[in-house]
């Protein structure tokens, strides 16, 4: 498996090779304020890894010579999921919704046409162009386009691992569940081999199928010891009397 990057455009060290002036203008962008001046991180921050994890995949054997825009397919990464914190500017959704379904393809249209509209001083007109194909081309299997496959990839593997439960538990929030109702639904999973089939379904490498089946063993851990706690296991454990010996107490 490749390393995280190469040289001066690590993904691992956060740097990409596009503009910092693109970070900066998506942090802003995508940093949604709170009711108490405060900003809410939680697009920002899956964006921010998305566009590590696609500039990584890009850098992996045999993708080096492969041409792709590396500024287009960081911007699309970074940019992708712009249409959920449009539909919160116009106040089609409540805060608490924001990321918690699959992003459809009403929202990429919404991310695309943004990307068309206000980053061409930054990306330049064929960059652009780029970014916001392979935005609108992410969510199809088939798709060609090597900007669209990378930011896939990068978002399927995102979907996976102990990061992922923050919008796992953003959800049940949002739809008035709690803990248990969490744990029933991963055990389901388990039931059904969900994970199982996800791997072997969306992801087009070997690479990051490996990578990703770490990531679920990873998750199963997190889940075990939450449900070990939630349920007071560990307590139970603390306060069950010592295995008789047989021999009478004095």
């Amino acid at each position: 498996m490749a390393r995280l990057g190469s040289g001066s455009s690590s993904a691992a060290d956060g740097h990409v090779p596009v503009s910092s002036a693109v970070w900066n203008r998506a942090r802003s962008d995508l940093l949604i304020p709170t009711e108490d001046g405060r900003t809410d991180p939680t697009v920002w921050e899956r964006s921010s890894r998305i566009a590590r994890l696609a500039v990584w995949i890009s850098e992996l054997p045999g993708m080096e010579a492969t041409r792709v825009d590396r500024q287009a397919l960081v911007a699309a990464a970074l940019y992708h999921d712009m249409g959920w914190v449009i539909q919160l500017r116009r106040r089609e959704l409540r805060r608490t919704e924001v990321l918690i379904r699959p992003t459809n393809d009403a929202q990429r249209e919404l991310a695309a046409s943004f990307v068309e509209q206000h980053l061409p001083p930054l990306l330049g007109d064929a960059s652009t162009r780029a970014a916001a194909h392979a935005i609108r081309e992410c969510g199809h299997k088939l798709t060609r386009r090597l900007e669209a496959v990378f930011l896939a990839e990068a978002m399927n593997l995102d979907d996976i691992g102990p990061q992922a439960l923050c919008l796992l538990l953003r959800r049940a929030v949002a739809e008035g569940k709690g803990i248990e109702a969490l744990l029933e639904a991963w055990h389901r999973q388990q039931e059904y081999r969900y994970w199982e089939a996800r791997l072997k379904e969306c992801f087009r490498f070997e690479a990051i199928r490996e990578l990703a089946r770490h990531r679920v063993e990873a998750l199963g851990r997190l889940m075990a010891d939450l449900c070990r706690f939630h349920r007071l296991e560990d307590v139970a454990e603390r306060l069950a009397p010592p295995a008789s010996d047989g021999q009478p107490v004095r």
